[in-house]
């Protein structure tokens, strides 16, 4: 029994390649492994974040460079409401996001949804806040709501 223990732990070591230790930005980290082209499911990783009762913007998320938004999985209470984000390189100040055309990045969101995102706009986004409606418009949501980021490790 032990043998054949060992031989799955090095058969499953040997299709991961490195093991990224991932600051996220409130004094704690997490693991991502990241799998080989063709790996499958197992190069998506997921930060969850949330957006306190009577609150409109999220803490924050480390993408750390090395991840690019791909989805995201609304919980299944959500007070209706867009999503538009905030960005920033390096953590502290925080600006909206907008696309090349000057638009506001905006995610038509609602409870209980699996929303798939483009990841080219998503590249080069560093630290990332969640907010409930637009810049111009905020909505506070009723309870405490984590959206969970789907992300790729590039």
């Amino acid at each position: 029994m032990a043998d054949k223990t060992l031989e799955l732990v090095q058969r499953s070591t040997q299709d991961v390649v490195p093991q990224l230790a991932v600051d996220l930005g409130d004094g704690t980290y997490a693991l991502a492994v990241t799998v080989p082209a063709g790996g499958g499911s197992g190069s998506l990783t997921s930060f969850s974040t949330t957006i306190a009762e009577g609150e409109s913007l999220s803490s924050s998320v480390n993408l750390g460079g090395g991840f690019t938004l791909v989805a995201i999985s609304m919980p299944a209470a959500w007070t209706t409401a867009p999503l538009t984000f905030q960005a920033s390189r390096y953590g502290t100040t925080f600006v909206d996001l907008y696309d090349a055309d000057g638009v506001e990045v905006q995610v038509a969101a609602g409870a209980n949804r699996y929303i798939v995102l483009d990841p080219a706009l998503w590249v080069g986004v560093w630290y990332l806040k969640v907010r409930s409606g637009t810049s111009a418009a905020p909505v506070a949501q009723a309870a405490a709501r984590s959206p969970i980021l789907i992300v790729k490790a590039l």
